[in-house]
């Protein structure tokens, strides 16, 4: 959208600079060179300037989860030029740990879209502990509208949250309804129902919401791959 600006005189070029002093817009661009994965979203809003203790508050308001887990705030190095990074890890495992330390702790997380793991620093018995967490500590696997109670639960989070973090598990349940070919009702979430997911989701829309990122979100195109990854319907 251009926009064309005829000043015929200093009172046109008054009334401009007025236009600019009212009129605030903030944008947010994800580069998705490695990717997108909920909690590097998540690090990246929080690196952005997200407080992350109101952050943490406002989603331990969602009562039915709130001691299952914790965040997990880590600096960073990344690279051979040891370029600092931020990392936020939702803990499910090991809820009790302290919440944030700055000495350099990586993390492996899978991406279940890519098919590939992105390891930072841990063994493989660490990086396949993720598979573990979703088939086995979050067994009952929640419906769709589990999670919308969930996320309803919350009495800290604005309306406008609650509204956008249920409609990402709606076009997402509509995907595994289509699959496999059932009822929006009939769906049960696997891993995106788990709670380090709910809390990646939630957190992200959340934390958006909270720096002033209303509408003006983009992101580069995703890279694909190739490879299996292990999920709850088995080997893909």
């Amino acid at each position: 959208l251009t926009s064309f600006w005829f000043f015929p005189n200093a009172e046109g070029i008054s009334q401009y600079y007025d236009f600019c002093e009212t009129v605030t817009m903030r944008v947010a661009y994800f580069d998705c060179f490695a990717g997108l994965a909920g909690d590097m979203a998540l690090a990246a809003i929080v690196d952005a300037g997200c407080d992350v203790g109101e952050l943490r508050e406002r989603l331990k308001s969602m009562k039915e989860i709130a001691n299952e887990w914790a965040i997990v705030v880590n600096k960073v190095q990344r690279c051979k030029g040891n370029i600092q990074a931020l990392s936020v890890i939702v803990d499910v495992d090991n809820k009790n740990k302290s919440k944030s330390h700055s000495h350099d702790h990586g993390h492996g997380h899978s991406h279940s879209g890519h098919g590939h793991n992105h390891g930072h620093g841990h063994n493989d018995e660490t990086r396949s502990s993720k598979f573990s967490e979703y088939s086995q500590a979050d067994e009952h696997h929640r419906t769709f509208k589990d999670v919308c109670n969930i996320i309803n639960s919350g009495n800290l989070l604005p309306e406008k949250v609650k509204e956008k973090s249920i409609k990402v598990f709606k076009i997402l349940a509509e995907a595994e309804a289509h699959i496999h070919s059932t009822c929006l009702d009939q769906v049960h979430f696997h891993e995106v129902g788990a709670i380090d997911s709910i809390v990646d989701t939630v957190g992200v829309v959340l934390g958006l919401h909270m720096l002033g990122i209303l509408d003006n979100l983009y992101c580069s195109s995703i890279p694909l791959s190739e490879g299996m990854v292990k999920t709850a319907h088995g080997m893909h």
